[in-house]
């Protein structure tokens, strides 16, 4: 120590000064060794007042044996009431790591520390690990991000960019491990989670390879629409991905209650939808939704063919292939650490948001990148034109997009057709027109659809059936934070920035390597040995 104080001369530790910041402190020894000075001084100061004051009538100084109270009070110097100053100071918990019991040390470790955490910048989904060396302790935490489109300085970065989960109730309906039940007829299953799973052909040539669940409770859905979608892709050319749906009582018993399925839905690379009408009258004989899952249908294939399938379901009509959540919900998720906070900030949104959309924290902006149309037949006649082609007929949507952007690849998402680009088969699809018109789409439909193949029997159909499509636009549309989702983006900011964290965590989901009350504790043990002074 470099300082002590002027009469008692105890050890003291100064803040300021570079040799204690730099020198070791061990409290324990330290307070020790002040007692110990604190009882020879009192020893010292006796002998002195007893080999110095005479005796002196009428000042209760009768004799050298001093007994009077400022005698007693000095003899009992040593069995002074420390009661308070002890108790102070046994409260205290020091966490400190066992290499090193230096305050300094530790207060520098944990200055460190905090440096460190605020240039940490925002890491993928999954989270990255960070090592923090030159702390307290050497080790290792899991930093989490939000789980969110997060834009910074108005371009997207990938790094730092997620999907935003979907929330809400009926949004997303599916989750194929949700019951055990399984029924394999000459296939088997592969599930990477509730929605993603492959269906495989364990036999040669045959047509129906197929894979049946239970994948829903309709108790709650009698007489309502629900929207199936799976989204499939064959490992080979001919064998087909197919989805039958079957309504039936708890252990399936092959029956064919209220099944659904469309032939034209076969396809080895491609969209399956199907709009199930539950029954209005819901018992123990048609409880739960069964679906049969196909590595092939109606044509051979070979053992170990198989089919992929991402699936969603949604009460009602669902429009939007990759939307990923209904205007008004939409959710980011804050993780500090998986085993103390996790924190849920549902944001609002005032337009859908598909993929490519996103968030603009900095300058409180939804970006979105996509434009919504729906035909409903009250269009211009000289939006379309009609050819009958046989079995199809081509419907010619001219400048019927708004701000359309010019792309080689496929960028038109619609509710009843499959999107496609450059294909010219007959098969029902929308596309693109081209790259030099991007205003323009194309519609596949078969023929038997429409009363004739004339506009006007097109823009009736319509009127009964609307059309949605989402298409890509040549400039994005920026929309300003409402006061809602700035209260929230506030939060989510302060969140990620660590502001009003109070602990972070290793790893080794034990140790703490940052605490506020750990902290505190240290500030109050410097205040007691500043008050000493």
């Amino acid at each position: 120590m470099s300082n002590q104080t002027e009469k008692l001369k105890l050890f003291k530790w100064d803040m300021l000064d570079q040799v204690d910041l730099n020198s070791n402190f061990d409290i324990e020894k330290t307070l020790n060794e002040n007692w110990d000075k604190i009882d020879n001084n009192a020893k010292e100061i006796e002998k002195q007042v007893n080999g110095k004051i005479d005796k002196v009538e009428g000042k209760e100084l009768s004799t050298n044996d001093f007994t009077s109270n400022y005698k007693e009070k000095l003899e009992n110097l040593e069995n002074y009431d420390d009661t308070e100053i002890k108790q102070s100071i046994e409260e205290v918990t020091i966490k400190n790591s066992e290499q090193d019991n230096s305050i300094s040390k530790m207060q520098e470790d944990l200055e460190n520390l905090k440096n460190i955490i605020n240039t940490i910048s925002v890491v993928s989904q999954k989270g990255e690990d960070i090592t923090l060396n030159n702390t307290v302790k050497d080790v290792q935490f899991r930093k989490f991000a939000i789980y969110g489109n997060v834009k910074r300085d108005g371009e997207a970065n990938l790094e730092n960019s997620v999907k935003i989960k979907t929330v809400g109730s009926n949004v997303n309906l599916f989750n194929i491990l949700k019951y055990p039940y399984r029924n394999y007829n000459e296939a088997s299953e592969q599930i990477t989670d509730g929605t993603n799973f492959r269906i495989i052909a364990t036999t040669s040539k045959n047509s129906n390879n197929a894979a049946g669940f239970k994948i829903m409770d309709l108790t709650e859905y009698a007489g309502k629409t629900l929207t199936i979608k799976a989204k499939v892709k064959s490992s080979t050319s001919t064998n087909k991905g197919f989805l039958v749906l079957r309504q039936n009582n708890t252990d399936y018993t092959g029956t064919k209650s209220n099944e659904k399925y469309d032939e034209t839905q076969n396809t080895t690379d491609g969209v399956i939808m199907l709009n199930y009408k539950v029954s209005n009258i819901i018992n123990d004989s048609n409880r739960y939704l069964f679906a049969w899952f196909y590595a092939t249908r109606g044509s051979e294939c070979n053992t170990n063919d198989y089919v992929d399938y991402t699936l969603k379901i949604v009460e009602g009509t669902e429009v939007g292939e990759h939307s990923q959540y209904d205007q008004g919900s939409s959710k980011a998720i804050i993780e500090n650490s998986d085993k103390t906070q996790k924190q849920e900030y549902i944001i609002p949104v005032q337009q859908e948001m598909l993929t490519d959309d996103c968030f603009d924290w900095i300058n409180e902006e939804e970006v979105h990148n996509w434009s919504k149309l729906v035909l409903n037949g009250t269009e211009n006649d000289s939006n379309f034109s009609v050819e009958n082609s046989g079995e199809y007929t081509v419907i010619n949507c001219l400048n019927i997009l708004e701000n359309g952007k010019r792309v080689d690849e496929d960028k038109i998402l619609c509710d009843k057709l499959v999107s496609k680009y450059g294909d010219t088969s007959n098969t029902e699809h929308i596309r693109n027109a081209s790259s030099n018109y991007p205003n323009n789409v194309v519609i596949y439909m078969q023929s038997s659809r429409l009363e004739e193949s004339t506009v006007a029997a097109f823009k009736k159909y319509l009127s009964t059936n609307n059309i949605t499509i989402y298409y890509k636009t040549a400039t994005e549309k920026r929309i300003a934070f409402t006061d809602e989702q700035k209260v929230i983006a506030n939060k989510i900011q302060k969140a990620t920035s660590y502001e009003d964290t109070t602990h972070i965590y290793s790893t080794d989901e034990v140790s703490t390597i940052f605490d506020v009350t750990a902290m505190a504790d240290i500030q109050k043990v410097l205040n007691i040995t500043k008050e000493e002074e």
